[in-house]
Parts: C-alpha cells; structure tokens; sequence
C-alpha cells in the first residue's frame, strides 16, 4: 500500500486558508468597487448641480436660492471628501489582504513542493522495488529452466 504524504493535513489546511483568504480579497475588491461607484455617483451629482448653478446663473435667481446652491454644493463637496476616504480605505484594507493572501500562496506553494518531492521519492521506491521483484522473478524462473535443462 502506498505510503501517503506525511504532511497531508497541513497541505489541506494552507488549501483550505488559502481559500477563504481568496474569498475575502474577493469580498474587499468587491467593496473597493462599490465604494469607487459611489464616489463616481457623488462627483456626477456634483458636477450636475455646478452646472444647473452656472445656467441659473446666467438666468438670473435670488440670493436665497444661490445660497443653497451654495449650501448643497458645500455638503456634496463634503460628501465627495467623505467618500474618497472610504475608497482609500477600502484599497488600503484590500492590499492588505492580498499581502495575506501572497502569503497564504506562498505557504501552500511549499506543502505543494514538499508533496510533489514525496510523491517522486515515493514513486521511485515504488519502481525500485517491482524491479528488484522483476528480478528476483526472472533470477528464480531463469534458475528453474536451467535445472530443467541439465
């Protein structure tokens, strides 16, 4: 019976890691990308009221409404700001975890060279052997044929 690879249970587990380490890169790219979204949501809305202010402008309108313009545009400005922080953010968490990641890969990479070096050691104890059987086969049929010649 073949011999399995010693270190199988940890190859699983660095298998495992690495899986779940996938999934959450997967997941913070995913809220990068929402995140990046809204940001541009933010700025098209933004960039809309700049324009309706500047034809109202051009038109004509009381102070009062100009001062909310002006009030509104501020908060979006704001908002604007708020969500290119958490876009940062979000790109700051996702490189982190694909730095996990590399070394969830890396970790995996080295039970994958160890079980290869294993399974080669193991194939060629495993040929070895059927040849000394070969030979021992052929020894013992080649002895026989010979006693029944003589």
């Amino acid at each position: 019976m073949a011999q399995q690879f010693p270190l199988q249970v940890l190859y699983d587990l660095a298998s495992s890691k690495l899986e779940e380490e996938a999934r959450t890169l997967m997941e913070l790219k995913a809220q990068w990308q929402q995140a990046e979204g809204k940001l541009r949501q933010l700025q098209g809305y933004e960039e809309e009221y700049r324009t309706r202010l500047h034809h109202s402008a051009q038109g004509g309108f009381s102070v009062s409404l100009l001062r909310d313009y002006q009030t509104f545009l501020a908060k979006l400005a704001s908002a604007v700001q708020l969500q290119e922080s958490e876009v940062e953010r979000c790109k700051l968490r996702w490189q982190d975890q694909y730095g996990v990641w590399q070394a969830a890969d890396r970790q995996l990479q080295a039970y994958t060279v160890l079980q290869t070096r294993f399974q080669q050691e193991r194939n060629a104890r495993e040929n070895r052997l059927e040849q000394k059987e070969l030979d021992e086969w052929a020894r013992k049929f080649f002895y026989q044929h010979q006693q029944k010649d003589h």
